[in-house]
């Protein structure tokens, strides 16, 4: 693991960026939908999904991937 703490800190302050890349149907000429996307801070080392998903992964194992992100999320 990288930095437990900053894990922690980021889960606790509320510092996951949720972003929402449009899907394209180049045939419409229309988006199709959007994937949500989540981050961390971008000057935290776990800025990048695969090493905010692998500490997480390792800090709680038995943890989904979404259940780090659903707060990050508006209603």
């Amino acid at each position: 693991m990288r930095d437990e703490q900053a894990l922690h800190d980021i889960l606790e302050h509320s510092q996951l960026i949720p972003l929402f890349q449009p899907i394209l149907s180049f045939a419409e000429n229309r988006i199709y939908g959007y994937e949500a996307l989540i981050r961390g801070p971008a000057e935290s080392p776990l800025h990048t999904p695969a090493m905010l998903f692998d500490d997480a992964a390792r800090a709680t194992p038995t943890a989904m991937p979404g259940d780090l992100s659903r707060d990050a999320y508006p209603d």
